[in-house]
Parts: C-alpha cells; sequence; structure tokens
C-alpha cells in the first residue's frame, strides 16, 4: 500500500486501540465519511469549502494528545462499490492547524485533493484512506480512519426548466429495465429498447442532449428493488443530436461497468435528463434506466 508522507493532524472512525493506557485517550471527529463532489482534471477541492465547515477533532480523553495523519489507498475488501483506490494518496495535502490536543481542546485543519491535469480520469470515482494515530504521554495508542471521496468530471447539466404539457418535443420511453452483462455495452439494447426516442413534432428544429445526473431530484425514486447506480458517469448519452421539425430520433446510450466480481447480480438505477432547445425555449425530461448486471 502506498502513503504520503505523513502529515501531524487528525480524521476518524473506526477505532483500533492498543496498549493499556488507551482507555485515557479518546478521539472524536466531525465526520466518518465525505463526498467531496465532481472535480474537474486539473483542479484542487477543498474539505472546507465542499462541505461549508473544515475538519474537527476533539479530545475527548483524560490525556494530553499527539496526532498524525497519513493518507493511504483503501485495500480492495473496504472500497465502496463504484470506487477505485486512489492512484496516488500524495493528492491529498492538510493545511494544519494544530497536532497536539489537551482534554478537552477541539482543533480544526482542511485537507485538499488536487487531481491531475488528465482527461483518462474523467467519470471515475476515488476513494481515499484517512488514517489517524494517537498517542498519550501515558502510552496510549489509538487509531483512527475514515473515507474521503471524490469524482472527476464536469458535474451535473447546468439547470432546465421542466418541460411544459404544450411542449412539442417528446421523449420516450421514461423508464427501461435492462439485465445487461458488466463491461462496455455500446450501444445499449435490450428487449424493446435501442435507445431513447427523440420526437419533434414542432415545426422548429431541435437540439437535445441526454446526460446522467447525480442527484435524484425531490419525488423521483428508483424501481422497486433497484438502487441509485455508485457512479451515475457510467452511463452516457453521448453528443448533442440535432432533431429536425417533424422528425424522430434516437439517443444512443453507453453503459460501462468495471468487470469486477464485486458487481455481478447487483440491480442500479440510472437517472438521465434529456435536455431539449428548439424555437427559443428549452424544456427538460427524465430517463430513468434500471439494469440488473449478470452473473
Amino acid at each position: 500500500m502506498s502513503t504520503a508522507r505523513a502529515a501531524p493532524w487528525a480524521w476518524s472512525a473506526v477505532v483500533i486501540m492498543t496498549a493499556a493506557a488507551s482507555h485515557a485517550l479518546s478521539l472524536r471527529s466531525t465526520r466518518s465519511e465525505a463526498f467531496l463532489g465532481e472535480v474537474r482534471p486539473g483542479s484542487r477541492v477543498s474539505y472546507a469549502r465542499a462541505l461549508d465547515a473544515p475538519f474537527g477533532v476533539e479530545n475527548a480523553g483524560t490525556e494530553p494528545a499527539e496526532v498524525v495523519l497519513t493518507f493511504e489507498s483503501p485495500p480492495p475488501d473496504r472500497l465502496l462499490d463504484g470506487y477505485e483506490p486512489i492512484p496516488d494518496p500524495g493528492w491529498a495535502k492538510a493545511a494544519l492547524m494544530k497536532h497536539s490536543l489537551e482534554p478537552g481542546e477541539r482543533g480544526v485543519a482542511d485537507i485538499m485533493v488536487t487531481v491531475p491535469k488528465d482527461r483518462s480520469l474523467v467519470g471515475r470515482q476515488f476513494q481515499l484512506e484517512c488514517g489517524l494515530t494517537g498517542r498519550s504521554p501515558g502510552g496510549g495508542l489509538l487509531r483512527l480512519r475514515t473515507r474521503l471521496l471524490l469524482a472527476v468530471g464536469d458535474g451535473d447539466p447546468a439547470e432546465s426548466p421542466p418541460a411544459p404539457p404544450e411542449w412539442e418535443f417528446q421523449s420516450s420511453p421514461r423508464v427501461a429495465l435492462l439485465k445487461v452483462p458488466p463491461g462496455r455495452n455500446s450501444p445499449l439494447r435490450g428487449p424493446g429498447f435501442t435507445g431513447v426516442k427523440l420526437a419533434n413534432t414542432g415545426g422548429s428544429d431541435a437540439t437535445a442532449t441526454v446526460r446522467a445526473v447525480r442527484s435524484w431530484p425531490e419525488g423521483m425514486t428508483p424501481p422497486p428493488g433497484y438502487a441509485p447506480a455508485p457512479n451515475p458517469r457510467w452511463l452516457s448519452g453521448g453528443p448533442p443530436l440535432r432533431v429536425p421539425a417533424g422528425t424522430v430520433r434516437t439517443a444512443e446510450l453507453t453503459l460501462s461497468v468495471p468487470k469486477d466480481p464485486r458487481y455481478r447480480g447487483k440491480k442500479w438505477a440510472f437517472l438521465a435528463a434529456v435536455d431539449a432547445e428548439t424555437g427559443g425555449r428549452r424544456g427538460r425530461t427524465w430517463f430513468v434506466l434500471g439494469v440488473e448486471l449478470e452473473p
């Protein structure tokens, strides 16, 4: 396991205690897991900015504590679905505030992650493990760890108004349930499904895009038996598609789920925004794709 240079600071989650005096050493932190959002290649993300607060740690024990933070790439058995180990824990740095805490004292720090300027990282999600070691003068030793999660990409498409009832642009189907093999399915096919049909019944040409989104709107949920896809960027709808007036076009989809044994038999739902612009108006409809991965 590769490990970046140890930095004196704090994180927490799963507790492992050793030494007879460890009962006097206790640390608490603000979070056990944090998602930092979607980051463009070549950009830096700040924990404090992403979560609207810096990371905090408190010495809840009865002895002073010296704390040391290490950033590590997690082993396979600790990976969350949809995530891969961070290629280099050195992407993460800690802005240090204080590394020695008296009993009852609380400190704060920021953690920053810089993503290399590499377009091959787009669409992938990474997990970073932050390990904290706390030591007391009495010989107590406390070890904690937490998950730091981030995605690489341009984020969800910009907001668009819902398509009005009289909208002359229609998409179908609204829901499709498919059984697919893992790996790359391009174009995505299934019984009765070849893609999202885009029908322009108006008098002006239209431009439409189909893009997966990370956040489900309030009131929308996956079909029964399906969980939200752990990485929505596994589904892609391709570039904008021109739909001339009075025609129907098909937006083909690509699904790329890694061939990982842990994903066999999983049932996931992807949500895609179907955005169209025609006659000077914009509108959005939704498409839900439920996939069951073949064993």
